[in-house]
């Protein structure tokens, strides 16, 4: 962010626009996700945990079953 947007001294936060969208921007210029943003990209990480421990466990479990065989 530009420090052409506008600083709100009561949030300590610039406001300016992203993707067409009116947003807030950090004193460092960082984009502050909305509640929803934060929730959405939380849940992605938690998929993306699970998926990588399932598979971390599958690959665990695949000498187990070649020695069965």
């Amino acid at each position: 962010m530009s420090p052409g947007g506008l600083w709100s001294k009561q949030l300590q936060l610039f406001l300016g626009v992203h993707e067409r969208k009116l947003k807030f921007f950090s004193p460092e210029g960082e984009l502050v996700p909305t509640l929803e943003e934060a929730a959405k990209a939380e849940q992605q990480f938690k998929i993306k945990r699970h998926e990588k421990e399932a598979k971390q466990e599958h690959n665990e479990k695949k000498p187990d079953q070649i020695e069965d065989a």
